[in-house]
Parts: structure tokens; sequence; C-alpha cells
């Protein structure tokens, strides 16, 4: 570990957050269908609610970004990606995906440790 990163003394756990979030979505999107306009205020509802249960389980001076992409379920493929600039040995993420047969849901919540 370089001398110029961060040394949390608890790291965030990507598992831990991982199985979380994939529970959650499976109880709330479950028979939940694809409309364009409702969509739109869901996908701003599960990233406050997902920011909202990670945060019971992340560590102390971990700043949190959750992104959500809400989809419908079409014969077209997605591709979700993201890029950033942080610190590998203390920032992390975990991303989860959720679909059902109209909607897809991607959430991917980044970790970023602040001294």
């Amino acid at each position: 570990v370089p001398s110029t990163s961060s040394r949390p003394q608890e790291k965030f756990s990507c598992a831990k957050v991982q199985q979380l979030v994939k529970s959650f979505l499976a109880s709330r999107l479950e028979g939940v269908s694809y409309e364009a306009g409702p969509c739109t205020g869901l996908a701003q509802e599960l990233s406050e609610e997902v920011r909202g249960l990670v945060r019971a389980v992340c560590p102390r001076r971990y700043k949190l970004v959750c992104v959500v992409t809400v989809g419908k379920k079409a014969r077209e493929d997605a591709v979700v990606a993201s890029r950033c600039l942080w610190d590998p040995h203390s920032d992390s993420f975990a991303s989860c995906t959720y679909e059902n047969p109209t909607l897809f849901c991607v959430v991917t919540v980044f970790a970023v440790y602040c001294e």
C-alpha cells in the first residue's frame, strides 16, 4: 500500500452490501411493471432507499454515491458502465442487478473513504 493511500480502520464490505441490495431489490420490485413515467420517480426512490440501507452497514467516514438505472426489458441488450478516479486501497463499490418480465434494474453503490 503506498504511503499516500488512506488507511481506513474498517473497510467497506462489497459482499455484505451486494447481498443486502439483492434481497432489497427482489422484495421491492417484485410485481412492478415498467412504465416510463412512474419509473423515473421509482429510480429516485430506489436510490434514496438503497443509500439508507447501505449507510446502516457502512463503516464511518465513507461517502456513498448510489446510481440506479431502471429500463424496459426488451429484445435489445443494455450495458451500464462507469468510470471514476479513486484510491483502490480504500475506496470500493458494489453492484447488483434485478430483472423481471418487463424491466431491469442496475444498482451501483460507490463507497469513497474520506479522511
